[in-house]
């Protein structure tokens, strides 16, 4: 290739280069946080999942004529909770009035429930699950009612989001090795397109017969 040539292709290549790399990485970002929002989702839901069943555990008992005190499986349920999802960092079930009974690293919930002493009012006037967030944690809560009908126990699950973030940050890790590839493959792909139309540019005209 002659020297006006290869000069011309450099300037066109590393421009190219530059924006395909943007591109890409912009791309895999934007993949990474939505990649993260649906897996947050996807958490927040199981959550729900996780304290629909506990509730509909405690109203089983109390339809049995059983009071929370008696309802000795509950400290069982939440640590069977924990080990089918390790994100789960704290399960506190209270009273109405928020007094604690059975908890799973139940600090950290009351912690929460101390800086947010407006959560227990909202849950009691929620009819269905209450969702909030705070520093890095997601909690989900859910009122059980007695027999009769009345509020009777308060169910606080306190979700560590930093897990769910870290995987899906392993995730875009794991893209990075495939985006540098694309990268080498349509820089490539775009020099070579470059290159064969500057020769073809280049091509002296055929003479007239």
């Amino acid at each position: 290739m002659p020297a006006p040539q290869a000069a011309t292709l450099r300037l066109l290549f590393l421009p190219l280069l530059a924006f395909l790399g943007v591109f890409l990485g912009l791309t895999l970002l934007l993949i990474g946080w939505r990649v993260e929002q649906v897996a947050l989702e996807l958490a927040h839901t199981r959550s729900g999942q996780q304290a629909v069943a506990l509730r509909e555990q405690i109203e089983a008992g109390f339809r049995l004529g059983l009071q929370p005190a008696d309802m000795t499986r509950l400290a069982y349920a939440l640590h069977q909770l924990r080990r089918d999802d390790p994100g789960l960092a704290a399960a506190l079930l209270t009273d109405p009035q928020g007094r604690p009974f059975v908890s799973l690293d139940g600090d950290t919930a009351q912690a929460l429930l101390q800086q947010h002493t407006g959560w227990r009012p909202q849950l009691l006037r929620q009819r269905g699950v209450l969702q909030r967030q705070h520093d890095g944690y997601g909690i989900t809560a859910l009122r059980a009612l007695d027999a009769s009908g009345q509020t009777a126990v308060l169910i606080w699950l306190v979700r560590d989001d930093a897990d769910v973030r870290q995987r899906c940050r392993d995730f875009l890790l794991g893209l990075l090795p495939w985006g540098a590839a694309l990268l080498v493959l349509l820089t490539a792909a775009g020099t070579a397109v470059a290159a064969r139309l500057l020769r073809r540019s280049h091509r002296p005209p055929l003479e007239a017969i």
